[in-house]
């Protein structure tokens, strides 16, 4: 008596490759936030003073907006099937540029005080996680873009996966920002 031995395999939802970038970016960001926590537990005087120029309402705002972004995305992934991803992949972009307007802003108001890169370990790791955070957001929103812009003219079968892959990616950015925010605005030891 012989069995035939049926393999099934599981799809990842926009593919095996967007994970394994994932799982880099996680990686990387989580060694970023070792490396912080250590530097807060050695200066915790510093980091505490400094997170006091902090507006902790501009980034609960940022957090509702990405958040938002994140839900947008998901939706993009629902309305796909029915061809009007459209409106929600724009939006899901407009997300991040309006993140990126009030992050601006904080920025403005941090350079506005004088600090810079070099002032200390706290200002260092604000001003270097939020920007290179700033960057994986840029191509977000440069994904998220084109396929809005694109949509209708481009579409073929792969954009079930794509679509997916961009809301994965537009997922780990929301969830890196996530930790940052606590992090970086209220954990006060």
């Amino acid at each position: 008596m012989s069995s035939t031995a049926q393999t099934s395999h599981v799809e990842l939802p926009g593919g095996g490759v967007i994970w394994v970038v994932l799982a880099s970016e996680l990686l990387t960001f989580g060694l970023f936030f070792l490396a912080y926590a250590a530097a807060y537990g050695a200066e915790p005087e510093v980091f505490q003073s400094a997170q006091a120029n902090l507006h902790a309402g501009w980034g609960t705002i940022n957090t509702a907006v990405l958040l938002t972004g994140s839900w947008l995305a998901a939706r993009a992934v629902q309305a796909h099937p029915a061809g009007k991803a459209r409106p929600w992949l724009a939006a899901a972009a407009l997300s991040g540029v309006a993140f990126t307007g009030i992050k601006l802003f904080e920025y403005v108001h941090v350079f506005e005080l004088g600090i810079t890169l070099s002032t200390n370990t706290f200002w260092f790791s604000y001003l270097f996680l939020t920007a290179i955070h700033l960057l994986h957001l840029f191509v977000g929103v440069g994904v998220l873009g084109w396929l809005a812009a694109t949509y209708d003219r481009t579409q073929t079968d792969d954009w079930a996966d794509t679509i997916e892959a961009a809301a994965v990616y537009w997922h780990m950015v929301d969830l890196i920002w996530i930790v940052l925010f606590p992090a970086l605005y209220l954990v006060h030891p």
